[in-house]
């Protein structure tokens, strides 16, 4: 049995019934995702474990983050550790131990890596895209004909226009569940050299509340393999005017090994945030 396949998403669920403190060890996107997960199916969560002293005190999506030592460690607790790399999450399990946890208390949550796709033993990447939903969501896919169980796109985002929302508006047609990934502000500057009009949080929340979106995160890079490492999506989705784009292409290529199609959508001509922010010194302001 894969390492997936003992610990899938929801059988954290099912586990975590059996104990009163329930913990997530990481701050990690991974750990949000977990957190998300636990709170739509309608489990409470103790608090979120860190050694890192500074976010001691703080809070994650309303639960509080504690250091390891101020958890309670009897046999009613269960820890899900969050991080992504092997090694951390053998010292973090050991540190558990020390702490006075038993090893049956303590799971680790393995992020699926796009390398791992070529394993036989791991299930299929629309598997994986239909597990991931109902845990986060806290529900199963309706059979609505739809192509794609969990779809993504990603984008800057700034001064939002209506060609942005035609784009996600198409791409929910196609999937149960989208998310959508906002460039933060240090990587439009990067590959852009030039700072966006709305900052980065404002710009997540904006698509974070619009109807057709279920999830938005910001994201820092533009390899989309990268985020495939993050977010289990079996398509995503771009304009067309992309098509044909050599990064682009490479894209198609390295996704496909995945089992991710790459969905090509009408771009909204004569409208883009380059033109909104090349008229808006010509536009009249005030009353």
């Amino acid at each position: 049995m894969s390492n997936w396949e003992k610990y899938s998403l929801m059988q954290f669920i099912n586990e975590s019934a059996n104990y009163k403190n329930i913990y997530i060890f990481g701050r990690s996107y991974c750990g949000e995702y977990l957190i998300r997960g636990f709170q739509a199916n309608g489990v409470k969560l103790t608090a979120v474990l860190d050694n890192n002293n500074s976010v001691v005190g703080g809070n994650i999506l309303q639960v509080p983050i504690i250091s390891p030592i101020e958890m309670e460690t009897g046999a009613d607790t269960y820890v899900v550790v969050s991080n992504q790399d092997p090694f951390n999450q053998k010292a973090i399990k050991e540190q558990l131990i020390s702490l006075g946890l038993k090893e049956n208390q303590i799971v680790q949550y393995y992020q699926l890596m796009p390398e791992d796709m070529n394993k036989t033993d791991i299930p299929s990447r629309s598997k994986l895209a239909q597990d991931a939903m109902e845990f986060q969501f806290g529900l199963k896919a309706k059979d609505s004909g739809k192509k794609y169980k969990v779809g993504y796109t990603q984008g800057v985002f700034d001064m939002f226009h209506v060609g942005h929302l035609a784009l996600i508006n198409h791409a929910a047609e196609q999937c149960e569940k989208l998310i959508v990934g906002v460039n933060s502000d240090s990587l439009v500057q990067e590959y852009k050299n030039k700072t966006p009009v709305i900052n980065e949080f404002n710009r997540a929340e904006i698509i974070r509340n619009l109807k057709a979106v279920d999830d938005c995160i910001i994201v820092e890079t533009l390899n989309k393999l990268d985020v495939l490492k993050q977010i289990q999506f079996d398509a995503i989705f771009i304009g067309d005017d992309w098509k044909g784009n050599q990064r682009w292409k490479q894209t198609e290529i390295d996704l496909a090994e995945y089992d991710v199609d790459v969905v090509y959508l009408p771009h909204t001509p004569d409208v883009s945030s380059t033109v909104l922010r090349e008229e808006e010194p010509n536009r009249v302001t005030g009353e």
